[in-house]
Formats: C-alpha cells, structure tokens, sequence
C-alpha cells in the first residue's frame, strides 16, 4: 500500500539521514589527523567495502519474467511510460524541487555559516548535524504517523511548511537582522519538513507502478540529482556575499515543489478518490 510504501521511504531515510551527520565529523578528523589526502584514501576502502558487500550478500528480489528481455527500446519505452504517467511525475517533482533547496543548502552553508555569520570551522559539522538530525526525526515520526493519517494527508499538510522556513530567513536578512540561532531555525524547519514530503511524494508516486518500479525509482533519483544540480549553480551564479541568495534559491524551489503538488498531486489524488468511491 501506499502507506507501508511511505513507511518503508522514512526508514530508509534513517541512514541517510545519518550521513550528513557523520561525514564532517569524521573528514574533520581525518583531515586534523592525517591530511587531506587521507579523506580520498577513505572514500576508496569505503567504496571498495560497499562493492564487495552488494556482489556477495544482495540477491535480485524481483521474479524474472520470461517473456520480457532487457533493451535500449524497452528501456526508453518504460522511461516514455513513466514521463507520460501524470501522477508519477507530479509527484516526483513534488520532491525533488523541495530537495533541490537541501542542495542549495548543502552546497553554500558552509560559506554563509562561516564567512558571513561567524560561525567557527570546527563547529560547522555540528550545525550541519543539527539539521541533518531534524531530518531524521521527521522522517521516523512520519513512519510512526502515516499508518494513522495517511501519507496523503501529511504530504498536503507538510508541503507548505518550507515556503514559511525560507521566508523566516530571508525577512530577517532585508530587515538587517543577522542572527544566526534564527538564520539555522529556518534551515533546520526547512531540511526537518523534507522528512515527510520526500517519503510521502515518493510513495504516492511509485504506487502503481507494479513492475516499472525500478525504473520509476532511478527516474526519481535522477530527477532528485538534476534538479539539486540546478539549485547548487543557482545559488553559485546568484552570489552577493550575504545569505539572502541561499534562502531565496530555497524558497524559489519550495514554492515551485507546492505548486507541482496544488497543480499536480492534489487533482490526481482527487481524481483517483472520486473514481474509487464510483466503482464503490
């Protein structure tokens, strides 16, 4: 269903979720420790542990079917499938526009936390963290809620919550307040709520796509990808020495993820109950 199917996207979110948290804290370690070189060194052991973990404990789950073979034609034809499907792809950019404003942050934070509010190098990884943190609550707090409300209820209710994180930041900034415990509340507000719209998003948009799940699937991650590329050169290119382009590029892509969900999502979703209730 696709509540077990937003439940299971918030698990997943636990580990990564714990990545953002643990990775400044040990590439500060390395680096302090041993030098730069030696993070690069670690990304290859780690890389190499993963590639052996995937080729001799994971086992294919999907039941071959033999009248199907894989091909260029029958992969495009899936992915063609896939751009038509209106609900999937409402959805899939329902997420990823809201993630793109987490690519923008994670892109410039560390030059707006330290060069612009003072914060200190070595405690940069703990203010990421702190985000990263509200991240992973969100999304454990919304495998608790959706088997009791719904992941479509929550996504409507969650969707909007960024627009108001970011506008908590960029406010302060042209009113000439430069605090930063209010500056992180709107990252923090902003990351946390992405707990529930990405899992919820995802879900409702792989529902019924039975044995194209795969492909829908990579489709949103490289939607996730593409659309976090465009933030990250946006909030490059917009660059002013001050913090307002990063809370706009997040605003910007928040607003453009609640408009993919009122113009999108919510008309799908209503189509698909009134049809329900007429074969009722």
């Amino acid at each position: 269903t696709v509540e077990e199917g937003a439940r299971a996207f918030s698990m997943l979110l636990l580990v990564m979720g714990l990545a953002p948290i643990l990775a400044p804290l040990m590439g500060g370690l390395l680096l302090k420790l041993a030098g730069w070189r030696t993070i690069f060194w670690a990304l290859l052991g780690f890389a190499s542990l993963l590639l052996l973990a995937v080729h001799f404990t994971m086992r294919e789950t999907l039941l071959r079917d033999s009248t199907s073979t894989l091909s260029w034609r029958s992969t495009m034809r899936t992915y063609g499938l896939l751009l038509k499907d209106r609900r999937f792809i409402s959805c899939a950019l329902t997420g990823a526009l809201n993630y793109g404003g987490m690519f923008a942050y994670i892109a410039s934070s560390p030059y707006v936390l330290i060069e612009i509010y003072g914060a200190r190098s070595e405690d940069f990884g703990l203010l990421f963290g702190l985000n990263a943190f509200g991240f992973i609550a969100a999304s454990q707090l919304n495998a608790r809620l959706v088997p009791r409300i719904g992941a479509a209820r929550l996504l409507r209710r969650a969707i909007w919550i960024p627009v108001a994180a970011a506008s908590l930041g960029i406010v302060p900034i042209l009113l000439g307040i430069h605090s930063l415990p209010l500056f992180m509340l709107s990252l923090f507000c902003y990351v946390a709520m992405l707990g529930f719209i990405g899992p919820n998003a995802m879900a409702l948009g792989m529902a019924e796509q039975g044995q194209r799940a795969g492909a829908a699937s990579a489709l949103i991650g490289t939607l996730q990808f593409l659309v976090g590329t465009i933030a990250g050169i946006a909030v490059s290119a917009l660059h002013t020495g001050s913090a307002l382009p990063l809370s706009t590029v997040m605003g910007l892509f928040a607003i453009g993820g609640g408009l993919m969900y009122k113009l999108g999502v919510e008309p799908s979703l209503a189509r698909r109950s009134q049809a329900v209730h007429a074969s009722a």
